[in-house]
């Protein structure tokens, strides 16, 4: 076995525990293949990217809905804020087939506009909604229905 090892760089016999060549002063350690600096971008470029993926997934929430129901155009208006501006989407009344009063489980109740492509909550509250849901049903000339409510009737209209 021997007691010596040759230099990458020069060539010359250098005793095996020796960290530097004493000819050329190459270093033995960093040709052993150091990841030190290579890990240390790997891991930035991963922040990075997690960073980068995190921001656009929050710039795609709402940060804020207002839903109006407008009698003049026939039309239930949504506009939704999103960081990167509004958005704005129109249910015309010809596409609503039907209102739901909901009850929720979780306490709260809404007023859903019920279309051949899916549901629409256009108003919530606390509280039941019924003279609330009558009203849209009237304007749109659409029925209602009661959802998730015990006994499902509204309680007689006080005069």
């Amino acid at each position: 076995m021997s007691s010596t090892k040759t230099c990458p760089s020069c060539q010359a016999q250098v005793p095996l525990s020796a960290f530097r060549c004493k000819a050329c002063f190459h270093d033995f350690a960093a040709s052993k293949g150091s990841y030190g600096p290579l890990l240390v971008l790997g891991s930035v470029t991963f922040m990075t990217m997690v960073a980068a993926i995190g921001f656009f997934i929050s710039a795609q929430q709402p940060t804020d809905q207002a839903i109006f129901v407008d009698q003049d155009t026939r039309s239930v208006v949504i506009t939704t804020q999103y960081r990167s501006g509004p958005s704005t989407d129109r249910i015309k009344f010809d596409e609503i087939t039907k209102l739901e009063h909901v009850a929720h489980s979780s306490g709260g109740y809404s007023i859903v506009a019920v279309t051949g492509d899916g549901r629409t909550e256009i108003s919530t509250s606390e509280h039941p909604m019924y003279a609330e849901g009558d009203r849209f049903a009237a304007m749109m000339g659409k029925p209602i229905e009661l959802v998730g409510i015990v006994g499902a009737e509204k309680p007689p209209e006080k005069h």
